[in-house]
C-alpha cells in the first residue's frame, strides 16, 4: 500500500491543505467603540479655581496620532464625573496588526485660569488602551487617565470607561 505524498510549495505550506480553504476578502474591518464616562477627574477639592457649573469636556479618540484622524464625542457638562455613552465605528483601512493601541484624551474646553492654553483648551486625562487583536473579541472596562502636572511629569488622575470590539463588515 502506497501513502499519498503531500505536496509541499518552496517554502514549505501544505498544497492540498490549503486547496481546500476559501479566501474571503469581501468584508472590512471596523472598531467599534464606544465611550460611556469618565470619572474622577478634576476633583473641585484639587481644582478649586475652575468654576464647577461650567465645566465642559469632550472625548478626543485615535488610533493613528499624528495622522489627523481624530474622533470627538459630543460636549457634555460634568462635575467630576461627565457621561458621554456615544458609539464610534472607526475603519481599519489597513491589516489589523497595525492598530494596537486607541489614544484617548479628554478634555475640557473653555478653561479661563490655566495659564498656557492659547484656545482655552486642557487636557485633563489621556490614556492609551489596547485594542481587541481579534475580529469579534469584546474589550471593556475603566482605564487609568494621567495628566501632566506643574513639575512636567505624570500623576493618574481619573479613570475613563469605555467598550470596543473589532467587527467584520461584509461588503
Amino acid at each position: 500500500m502506497q501513502v499519498p505524498r503531500r505536496l509541499y510549495n518552496m517554502n514549505g505550506y501544505n498544497l492540498r491543505a490549503k486547496k481546500n480553504k476559501t479566501i474571503d476578502n469581501n468584508y472590512d474591518l471596523a472598531l467599534s467603540l464606544t465611550v460611556h464616562y469618565a470619572d474622577d477627574i478634576e476633583n473641585p477639592k484639587c481644582y478649586p479655581s475652575i468654576l464647577v457649573d461650567n465645566r465642559i469636556y469632550y472625548v478626543a479618540c485615535s488610533i493613528s496620532p499624528g495622522a489627523g484622524i481624530q474622533f470627538n464625542t459630543n460636549l457634555v457638562k460634568g462635575l467630576p464625573d461627565p457621561a458621554w455613552k456615544q458609539n464610534f465605528r472607526i475603519w481599519l483601512d489597513d491589516l489589523l496588526h497595525n492598530y494596537t493601541f486607541i489614544y484617548v484624551e479628554v478634555i475640557r474646553l473653555y478653561s479661563t485660569s490655566d495659564p498656557g492654553t492659547s484656545n482655552g483648551n486642557v487636557v485633563v486625562g489621556r490614556a492609551k488602551i489596547p485594542m481587541p487583536n481579534k475580529v469579534s473579541r469584546k474589550k471593556e472596562g475603566r482605564f487609568g487617565l494621567i495628566r501632566s502636572d506643574e513639575k512636567g511629569g505624570w500623576r493618574p488622575e481619573g479613570h475613563i470607561a469605555v467598550s470596543m470590539e473589532i467587527v467584520r463588515i461584509d461588503n
